[in-house]
């Protein structure tokens, strides 16, 4: 836990994102208190990560959201679609560029004719 948290400060809460087939785990940080609060929602990067951005120990999404709502600012952080649901997914976009491929190769065939 980073030294600039203030665990009483704020509350995290499971969530779920989305609806139907495609629902998302999530995690809201909310400030102590009443009103309206500021939010940020944060956003991954390239490849199937968890909602706490997890790289070996070292979690940076958990590590901002802490800090954050340490300082009165909520944080949404959820699950990365391509982590909850990786073996749905993987076979789909196997399947859907094995898919392409094959597109492409019958139109480079049509106009090339150099494979068959």
């Amino acid at each position: 836990i980073p030294v600039y948290a203030k665990l009483d400060g704020f509350v995290e809460t499971d969530v779920i994102i989305g609806s139907n087939e495609w629902k998302l785990p999530g995690i809201l940080a909310l400030p102590n208190g009443n009103g309206l609060f500021p939010v940020v929602i944060l956003i991954h990067g390239s490849g199937p990560q968890d909602r706490d951005e997890s790289i070996g120990p070292n979690k940076p999404f958990k590590d901002i959201s802490i800090g954050l709502a340490s300082r009165g600012i909520a944080v949404l952080r959820y699950e990365k679609r391509t982590k909850e649901y990786r073996m749905i997914l993987g076979l789909y976009y196997l399947l859907k560029n094995y898919m392409f491929s094959v597109g492409f190769l019958e139109l480079f065939a049509l106009y090339f004719g150099q494979i068959s």
